[in-house]
């Protein structure tokens, strides 16, 4: 198992850190956007194909910005165009796009002229790109864009949907695509005194309010099906939510607060605490009955010498083609990497990465071709869901002089993994002949098992 490099940045120094790298745009020329700097970057997963597409050094050189900022952010790709957020002197903090071009890579609109518009939330909906963003008139709203000027418009302001003035920032993190509607959070009263579901079909009449709540505690937004799922972690009243996005259809499922909703198939995966097994994985098909701890994988325990349910703790939760993949502590082995298809029988320990009672850390979990890739104190690991096929990739050795030998490559606190072009992406250190040692890079996987 050896991992290639796609490229080398000589201008790229220890002293200047890792490389950022954003989610990648799979469009016709199968471009790759990252940052360096303030450059913008695309590649095509080859050395030769990565290339810099503009710098907006100058743009940074006065005023608000200073030229050694990074303020490119917000990456979001749809159909091959590239949404992100860029900040400059000339129109402060707005919304841009890129085809992969010099050419191409513009602003898409100045929506608040006489300041910055600060667009937050992007999320994908069909075609569209829904985004949040301030102008002097209406306050922070709900806008869209089709990737056109023209295109890129308000939608609508959460005050003329409630009827009342509500916050001046009334948007919370929760926005979800379900099959088509977006659905998202935001105030519904002055001072940000009752909050609620909402929904947008891109239209002004078509953005209501589908249920107001007391409380803002409204969150893990997922999709399953046509079904919105949410928990709201009201101590006063917590419980499993459900929504269609009509209010008679907003009702409560069960009386039991979780966290991390993931949708696998059929099957809504959460983790809760019922105040007696401690907290566990459980499922949901939308019923009360139907939702339930599907297993206590730490059960009752001693501890000085009295009976307590602590929990496995169930974190990571994500969906690897049509099986859930998730870390827990059963007690005995420590944090390790577990998967289940939804029964009892079949939610199993993959594998006692670090052996005896020592837990493995687990970060940058991401899915390339139905495989787990993740990282664990700097080393790179793959998992099929099965012991033998859970292995970390160990990086090749380079001859560097003699009987010397060093790594291909190592990984950093800040490496990340992506996935493009169904291939696995990561940043690192690369072993550079040229440069004499290590250099800062992006690599690509190779001679997968």
């Amino acid at each position: 198992m050896t991992a290639s490099v796609v490229t080398t940045f000589n201008f790229i120094t220890p002293s200047f850190g890792f490389l950022n790298i954003f989610e990648p745009v799979a469009d016709t020329d199968n471009l790759l956007f990252f940052v360096r700097g303030n450059s913008l970057l695309g590649s095509d997963g080859t050395e030769t194909g990565t290339f810099e597409i503009t710098n907006f050094g100058n743009s940074f050189s006065s005023g608000i910005v200073s030229q050694d900022s990074t303020n490119i952010s917000r990456f979001l790709g749809i159909n091959g165009q590239l949404f992100f957020v860029v900040l400059d002197n000339e129109t402060g903090e707005e919304i841009w796009t890129s085809n992969g071009t010099a050419e191409g890579t513009t602003l898409l609109r100045d929506i608040n002229p006489l300041g910055s518009s600060q667009p937050r939330d992007f999320i994908r909906v069909g075609d569209i790109l829904f985004f949040t963003a301030f102008d002097e008139e209406n306050g922070r709203a709900l806008w869209r864009s089709d990737g056109t000027t023209e295109g890129t418009q308000l939608v609508q302001d959460i005050s003329s949907v409630t009827g009342v003035v509500t916050s001046p920032s009334p948007f919370r993190s929760e926005f979800v695509d379900v099959n088509g509607t977006l659905f998202f959070t935001a105030t519904t009263a002055p001072n940000g005194l009752g909050f609620g579901v909402f929904k947008s079909d891109g239209t002004a009449e078509g953005t209501q309010l589908v249920r107001a709540f007391d409380r803002d505690f409204l969150e893990d937004f997922v999709a399953l099906g046509d079904t919105l799922f949410f928990d709201n972690n009201d101590n006063r009243d917590p419980g499993l939510w459900k929504s269609d996005g009509t209010p008679e259809s907003t009702q409560l499922v069960a009386a039991i607060s979780g966290d991390e909703l993931t949708a696998v198939g059929d099957t809504l995966f959460f983790t809760a605490n019922d105040g007696v097994n401690g907290r566990e994985l459980w499922t949901s098909d939308g019923t009360p009955e139907g939702t339930q701890m599907l297993l206590d994988i730490r059960p009752e325990e001693r501890v000085s010498g009295s009976p307590i349910n602590l929990g496995s703790d169930p974190e990571d939760l994500i969906n690897v083609n049509g099986t859930l993949f998730f870390t827990a502590d059963d007690g005995v082995n420590g944090r390790e990497l577990w998967t289940s298809d939804g029964t009892p029988e079949g939610t199993q320990l993959v594998k006692n990465i670090t052996e005896g009672f020592t837990s493995t850390s687990f970060d940058n979990f991401t899915v390339v071709n139905d495989t787990l890739y993740f990282t664990s104190a700097l080393e790179l690991w793959q998992s099929d869901g099965t012991e033998i096929g859970t292995i970390q990739i160990e990086p090749e050795q380079i001859a560097v002089g003699g009987d010397q030998f060093t790594d291909s490559f190592r990984l950093t606190s800040g490496s990340s993994l992506v996935e493009f072009n169904d291939e696995l992406i990561f940043s690192g250190f690369a072993y550079s002949f040229a440069e004499g040692g290590d250099t800062f890079a992006l690599l690509s996987l190779s001679n997968q098992i």
